[in-house]
């Protein structure tokens, strides 16, 4: 009996050095635009929009040892902060494409010039609009209440699982340092979501659940503008 136990118990530790071994193996071979394993040590978060505020995002998140994927309709700037930060940052060239990197359930943070600007690229873009499904969206693009309810629903549309919606009060320098004050909403009350990634979120600077879609908008519009 006894020798039969310690039987049992190598094959179970043969089991679990095989399962080890196979997810590392995994995660070395997997490139650029594939799908990492959503508890690799690796897991990544997407930024879609590098203009002055994206960018401080990309650096303050890498700089904090977060793998992210970056895409910019300027494929350059995605390549300078790779650059800055190798192993931590993967240039997409595509949005379709760091969508699909961060596999179901990852971070993808929209940071891009405006809502307008933002549909355009994210949602009238069909082979993105597809990859986005199953994705937890953190909208931070300035935009009116209006505007966030309209993002809700075109995420909604689109299967996204979670969508943030929220606004990012400070300027590049202060995203760059994670000191600025992230004003999120979503419907439905405080997503798990944003417990997962409370982490990645609160690098970027203080974070204030609001409540349902639109809340953390109409509070930046009443409070936080007047003093800009």
């Amino acid at each position: 009996a006894e020798g039969a136990a310690m039987a049992a118990a190598a094959e179970a530790s043969a089991e679990v050095a095989s399962a080890v071994a196979g997810e590392v193996a995994g995660v070395e071979a997997a490139g650029e635009g594939s799908e990492l394993p959503r508890k690799s040590p690796m897991a990544r978060v997407a930024v879609l929009g590098l203009g002055k505020m994206g960018a401080g995002i990309a650096r303050r998140l890498a700089e904090r040892g977060t793998h992210v994927v970056l895409w910019n309709r300027t494929t350059e700037r995605a390549r300078e902060i790779a650059a800055e930060w190798p192993g931590l940052a993967t240039v997409a060239t595509s949005a379709a494409g760091a969508c699909a990197a961060v596999g179901d359930g990852g971070l993808v943070i929209t940071m891009l010039k405006d809502m307008r600007t933002w549909r355009a690229a994210i949602f009238d873009d069909e082979a993105t609009r597809a990859g986005l499904a199953g994705r937890v969206v953190a909208n931070l693009v300035s935009g009116n209440p209006d505007e966030g309810r309209d993002a809700a629903h075109m995420a909604a549309q689109a299967h996204v699982s979670v969508y943030i919606d929220g606004c990012y009060c400070g300027g590049p320098a202060a995203a760059r340092a994670g000191s600025g004050q992230l004003f999120l909403s979503c419907d439905g009350g405080e997503p798990a979501a944003m417990r997962e990634y409370g982490p990645e979120l609160s690098a970027l600077g203080k974070v204030t659940f609001c409540g349902d879609v639109g809340a953390s908008r109409a509070l930046d519009y009443a409070v936080v503008d007047p003093y800009f």
